[in-house]
């Protein structure tokens, strides 16, 4: 059994144009690696085998297999957090989410990664966390958010990662439709304004 690895940093951080674009496509490449062998089949070799580089190049950059795939997922968030609730339709806000889940490369592998290692697993809880305080806010109209802005951000939150990471799974076609049935219950929850009765 793996021993449960440490998340380091980058091993050297990328200044020079030559550099950046080192590190960019060792991230592709890396993408690339889980989009075809999934988690099991990644490793630093098959990161520089692809990239067709020297191993030791990718050592420079990332002490480990793990340093690359938490990179991958801090990257993963930014996206997500791009996609605000406030600034789009529930279609378009659905749609712009749905796009970080089933078009970015190695997706499905990467999300298994998350649950394969402890402390991605605690980094994806904690950014999962902050998506429901941002929403919760939204709710708020940027106020200080109530119990129920809170509950409804957690429902809202909680029911778009799901629901997205069982699609990408999928056969397009039922990708499709999973998505066009989300749309429709974030529009209910979205749009029920009526205070709900005390339990």
């Amino acid at each position: 059994m793996e021993a449960e690895p440490s998340i380091k940093e980058l091993r050297r951080t990328p200044k020079q144009s030559r550099s950046i674009k080192t590190v960019e496509r060792l991230l592709g490449c890396a993408a690339v690696v889980l989009e075809g062998g999934g988690y099991d089949g990644f490793s630093m070799q098959s990161v520089a085998d692809e990239a067709g580089m020297a191993i030791g190049t990718v050592y420079q950059y990332f002490p480990d297999k793990y340093a690359i795939l938490q990179t991958l997922v801090e990257r993963w968030y930014e996206k997500t957090e791009s996609v605000h609730l406030a600034a789009h339709s529930t279609y378009d806000y659905v749609l712009k989410y749905a796009e970080v889940y089933t078009k970015e490369p190695g997706a499905s592998a990467l999300l298994d990664a998350i649950q394969a290692v402890p402390k991605l697993r605690a980094f994806d809880r904690s950014k999962v966390d902050e998506a429901i305080h941002r929403t919760a806010i939204e709710f708020a109209d940027g106020g200080d958010p109530t119990a129920r802005d809170y509950a409804r951000a957690r429902v809202l939150t909680i029911t778009v990662d799901s629901v997205l990471r069982a699609a990408i799974r999928l056969p397009a076609s039922e990708t499709a439709l999973l998505i066009n049935e989300l749309e429709r219950l974030l529009t209910t929850i979205l749009t029920d304004t009526t205070d709900t009765k005390p339990v």
